[in-house]
């Protein structure tokens, strides 16, 4: 129920190709390059910017008054006639088990035999201590980086009208554009009941070009890199917290720092200076 009966239902296809290479075991090292490929038809999306493009597509939208200033607009969503957008990823993954502290696993191990004598449901016990200690398997090291690479980003907002590439001035909210280039960073460390994980995004620089000629509607949107960074102590884990008080059994604390080096797009439109709505402050 709600919404717009008047919005015709999307058509999606898409097209997955990929490739997986295992180099190593132990420690694991894996390669993977895949292409995505998606076709849209009728589209939902929000009602695009302002231009001549969109006033000439969805003329009903935007009503003017005699001296052409812009006065009413519609903005509920509408339909895109079609979409294309095909994107190349790679990237590696490694891992790394370490030993979990004896002293961990030796808590863990008491704790579950306190807490199920004769091993946990429907686990043996040898078996259930073995699972109660971890193992090792809590302990790890852990790197990932991918690079996506965006071949074709294009839109037309009805047929017959030209094609927009959002990769080379053209957009369809007014804000950033598609960067043609994304790469994500994670790291992770954990061993015995301490641990920590590093996650960091970069973006290439993108444009928009105003399709009037003007230099203020011409906006160039840096690239932008950010990094986050969180740390954990899982207190259930500790022997002597385990020890004492062991209804923390399962107990984490984290503290998260996001964008550690507070970093922010610097945009510009044609005459250098930066539009106020896109100020340091307001980003």
């Amino acid at each position: 129920t709600g919404g717009n009966p008047a919005l015709a239902r999307a058509d999606v296809r898409e097209w997955r190709l990929g490739a997986n290479v295992k180099a190593l075991d132990k420690p694991s090292l894996s390669f993977s390059v895949n292409y995505t490929g998606t076709r849209t038809d009728n589209g939902i999306a929000a009602l695009p910017a302002a231009t001549a493009a969109s006033g000439a597509a969805f003329p009903g939208r935007f009503v003017r008054d005699g001296a052409g200033n812009l006065i009413t607009v519609d903005a509920r969503p509408v339909n895109i006639a079609h979409q294309r957008s095909d994107v190349l990823r790679w990237g590696i993954n490694f891992s790394k088990t370490l030993k979990t502290p004896q002293a961990q696993i030796d808590a863990m191990r008491a704790y579950m035999k306190k807490r199920f004598p004769g091993g946990p449901p429907g686990v043996g016990m040898a078996q259930g201590m073995g699972r109660g200690g971890g193992g090792g398997g809590g302990s790890r090291l852990s790197f990932s980086l991918y690079h996506s690479i965006h071949l074709a980003e294009r839109a037309t907002l009805l047929d017959g009208q030209p094609e927009i590439d959002l990769l080379d001035g053209g957009t369809l909210s007014g804000g950033a554009p598609q960067p043609r280039h994304e790469v994500e960073v994670q790291a992770g460390y954990s061993r015995g009941w301490l641990g920590a994980r590093f996650t960091g995004n970069w973006q290439s620089a993108t444009h928009v070009r105003d399709p009037g000629g003007l230099a203020t509607g011409n906006l160039r949107f840096s690239s932008l890199a950010t990094a986050n960074l969180r740390l954990f102590v899982n207190l259930g884990q500790i022997p002597s917290v385990l020890r004492d008080h062991p209804f923390l059994f399962g107990t984490r604390l984290s503290v998260g720092i996001n964008n550690i080096l507070n970093q922010r797009q610097h945009v510009t439109d044609g005459t250098g200076s930066t539009p106020p709505a896109y100020s340091a402050a307001q980003l």
